[in-house]
């Protein structure tokens, strides 16, 4: 595929990729290239378009579905579809422009997210119902992971590390020992 390709994830059994390519514009290129979510064989071949653009695609721990967020009209929903774009589901909604990069740990167990420049951690399970995402959260524990904010928050492949950025400090919290 050309464009921008962004945000690689391999699925649990490495057997296939997702990826999302992001709109053309005129600094990066890609304007032959449609946007979107994609998924490709890991051994290579012709990526297939599985949805709209997304944020942070990651396979669930059990390779059944993709996560993803996106963002609309100031919230950010954490969102699945299954292996063909299929069964859409929301799972987590962000209200406000405040809150946002949700991320859900590889295992499932754990949500992080930004509010107001800091990042959080939460536990997390499915419900079947969209679950409300804020620091203020009376229904699930919330940790505050940061002080003085961070960026390019990313989860270790065995759920156990965060880690993040500021400026050209790495900082790392242990999910379990966060509360």
């Amino acid at each position: 595929s050309t464009g921008v390709i962004r945000q690689p994830a391999l699925s649990p059994d490495g057997k296939t990729l997702v990826f999302v390519i992001d709109e053309p514009n005129k600094y990066m290129g890609g304007y032959r290239s449609k946007s979107g979510l994609y998924v490709v064989s890991s051994s290579g071949g012709t990526p297939r378009l599985i949805g709209a653009r997304a944020i942070a695609p990651m396979y669930s721990a059990d390779g059944k579905r993709i996560y993803f967020s996106r963002e609309e009209g100031g919230n950010t929903t954490l969102s699945s579809v299954n292996l063909d774009g299929y069964e859409p589901r929301d799972h987590a909604l962000a209200t406000g422009a405040d809150r946002y990069e949700l991320r859900l740990s590889p295992d499932g167990r754990w949500l992080t997210f930004k509010e107001h420049q800091q990042y959080y951690l939460m536990p997390y399970v499915e419900t079947g119902n969209v679950f409300d995402v804020s620091a203020s959260s009376k229904s699930v524990p919330v940790a505050q992971l940061t002080e003085t904010s961070g960026n390019s928050l990313a989860w270790s492949a065995d759920s156990r590390l965060i880690y993040w950025n500021l400026g050209s400090d790495l900082y790392t919290a242990k999910a379990n020992q966060s509360f």
